[in-house]
């Protein structure tokens, strides 16, 4: 018994130290020649599309609040395009160590007409949408003495050098993420929208998924009476993209709409909701065949260091009104919404099946006649 018991723990762990190494993540990877950018200022000038990339998927949660106690199924197809505030196109950008210092070297940079010497604070650079840059000179004073700190260690140090920063792309509007959308309506007057993506990035597996979940409530309380053609409803998102390795991304959503509809035809609806992203990508650099230090001011890309930015951005809520217009299992719908970076979407749903809904119309027709007399 014991020989078998030792045997069994020798297979487990052969089988789990190769499935360990046979299946090693290979990380998300750039080039070590890929020193234009620290973290921190990737970071900042990526700030604005990752907003975008949020908004993108906060998108498309909802139209016609009033669901009936029915099963349905269709297909949303939706695209969108967001005005960029002039507060998103510049960040802070860091200086390199030993600027502002004048032992160390003497700086200049020229901005809005001003020559502006050994400037120590705020360094507004452009985002991926603002325009220009503004570079920074460096007259290294004794480079073969300065020195610096970095992780713990001190370093002789002969690049304070001219930095410069990478210019943006002059944008007002940025079209956001398509959707394609799979919507399944439940009795329990509940809708569900997904949609789903997965590819292979650098060898590793890259997929997104995103739930949302409307319910929809004054049915339960009463609040409207049937042939009023309105409904209130809750909505919830979550989305999550992921690759092993390198990007792990998460966006969420919670509000609530409202919908009023006219006719068999129209239908109006108005909601708000808060949301939000976070995350985080990391991408290793290749330093095998690195002998010396890359030539740059910072020492995070003298040293080929990992680059690590968070994903923020700078929206939390939205309040969006729209409408829809549908004709036999054809639904065209388009809204604007107020967010920090505005947005004017259209989508296109196909509904490809109603199981119960004749029910449902003739108890309203037969409702709104007891209603007229």
């Amino acid at each position: 018994m014991r020989n078998l018991y030792f045997k069994t723990l020798f297979v487990a762990l052969v089988l789990f130290f190769n499935t360990h190494f046979l299946n090693a993540v290979e990380n998300l990877s750039i080039s070590k020649d890929f020193t234009i950018f620290t973290s921190k200022n990737l970071e900042g000038y990526l700030k604005p599309l990752f907003t975008t990339l949020e908004e993108s998927l906060n998108s498309y949660s909802f139209t016609d609040a009033n669901y009936q106690k029915e099963w349905s199924i269709a297909v949303d197809l939706s695209f969108m395009s967001l005005f960029i505030p002039d507060n998103q196109k510049n960040f802070n950008a860091e200086r390199p160590q030993g600027y502002g210092n004048t032992d160390v070297t003497q700086t200049a940079e020229f901005r809005n007409g001003v020559l502006i010497y050994n400037a120590t604070g705020n360094n507004q650079q452009p985002t991926i949408y603002g325009g220009l840059s503004t570079p920074i000179f460096s007259v290294p004073q004794h480079p073969q003495n300065s020195s610096y700190k970095y992780n713990g260690n001190s370093y002789l140090d002969s690049t304070i050098k001219s930095v410069a920063y990478v210019e943006g792309n002059k944008m007002n509007l940025m079209l956001g993420l398509p959707a394609l959308q799979l919507i399944i309506g439940l009795p329990t007057q509940t809708q569900l929208r997904t949609r789903f993506l997965a590819e292979k990035l650098q060898g590793e597996l890259f997929y997104y998924y995103g739930i949302t979940v409307n319910q929809r409530i004054d049915d339960f309380m009463k609040l409207f009476h049937p042939a009023d053609q309105m409904g209130w409803a809750f909505t919830g998102s979550f989305h999550n993209m992921h690759r092993e390795g390198g990007i792990d991304i998460k966006a969420w959503s919670a509000g609530t709409f409202f919908s009023k509809g006219f006719g068999n035809d129209f239908t109006g609806y108005f909601g708000l909701q808060f949301e939000g992203i976070n995350g985080q990508i990391k991408a290793v650099k290749d330093t095998s065949n690195m002998t010396n230090k890359i030539n740059s001011p910072y020492p995070e890309v003298q040293f080929a260091d990992p680059l690590v930015m968070n994903v923020e951005s700078f929206n939390n809520f939205r309040v969006l009104s729209g409408i829809s217009y549908k004709l036999g299992f054809f639904e065209i719908h388009g809204d604007l919404a107020y967010a920090s970076q505005p947005v004017i979407s259209l989508g296109f749903t196909f509904w490809l099946g109603h199981f119960g809904k004749k029910e449902q119309i003739e108890q309203i027709k037969i409702e709104k006649l007891i209603r007229n007399k």
